[in-house]
């Protein structure tokens, strides 16, 4: 993840579903790498086709809060 960042990825893009890597993370639980996305300010608002974002794919898939910040 790290190298992707500093190669200047597209943290924000998003798949044919709309996921962008931070709902990926949230989703997976991967609390560090989404702390990472986050840091390089990827877009927490962004919906995906379903019209959810990052913080409820934490709450809807996991059931429990992740304290990214």
């Amino acid at each position: 993840m790290t190298l992707l960042l500093k190669a200047a990825a597209a943290i924000d893009s998003q798949n044919e579903a709309g996921l962008t890597p931070l709902h990926i993370a949230c989703h997976q639980n991967h609390a560090a790498c989404g702390a990472l996305l986050l840091g390089a300010r990827a877009q927490a608002d962004l919906a995906d086709k379903s019209g959810q974002t990052a913080d409820v794919h934490v709450c809807v898939y996991l059931q429990s809060p992740l304290k990214m910040l």
